[in-house]
């Protein structure tokens, strides 16, 4: 049911994404569909696809199977996540320790993303704290891809403090519910302008 709703949006996009981010909790049950839904839109729509990888709570033989079964597949692009509502410190911490495992266990072989919020997130403690977290994951990562933004504005001011070279990919609020705007807003401190809000 979920690759049909995904495959519905792909056939009505009058231009074909460049790439595919398959999002999900890191719980088992979860990232083992999100794995089996990058497959399928992979081989049908030949878009390069990127799932959520789970790292954190993970031992290393275990991550070394799941890469594995990736690179059988033809994935050659990850995004780890750690899953739960850890503190900012933590989360940071626990995806830099798991990009290290990745790149110890297949050297050069995945391109690896990570996440980065422009505007702050609830469990970060200020905006200078995520701006030093982010700059430890774009040490690690090949690309950052931020939260849910509607305004380029703060983002372009992050990217001009952040000062590296790793690729930074903005990703814009899609179009959605209300209950969905207060959600994003609410959660990763994404904020709407005024006036769409009104």
């Amino acid at each position: 049911e979920i690759f049909q709703r995904v495959e519905s949006i792909l056939n009505m996009a009058k231009i074909p994404p460049l790439w595919f981010h398959i999002n999900t909790p890191c719980h088992r049950e979860y990232y083992e569909y999100c794995f089996q839904i990058t497959f399928l839109i992979q081989e049908k729509f030949k878009i390069p696809c990127f799932p959520s990888f789970p790292v954190g709570k993970l031992k290393e033989e275990e991550i070394s199977g799941l890469l594995t079964q990736l690179k059988e597949k033809g994935i050659k692009s990850i995004f780890p996540v750690l899953g739960g509502d850890p503190s900012a410190k933590l989360l940071t911490k626990s995806v830099v320790d798991g990009c290290d495992i990745i790149e110890k266990l297949f050297p050069q072989e995945f391109t690896v993303g990570l996440t980065a919020y422009p505007l702050g997130h609830k469990r970060t403690e200020s905006q200078e704290s995520e701006l030093s977290y982010t700059k430890e994951k774009a040490k690690r990562a090949q690309f950052l891809v931020s939260q849910e933004v509607l305004e380029s504005k703060p983002v372009i001011e992050f990217c001009e403090k952040l000062d590296c070279k790793t690729l930074f990919i903005p990703t814009l609020m899609p179009a959605a519910t209300y209950d969905k705007y207060i959600w994003t807003t609410s959660t990763r401190k994404s904020s709407i302008p005024k006036e769409f809000a009104e």
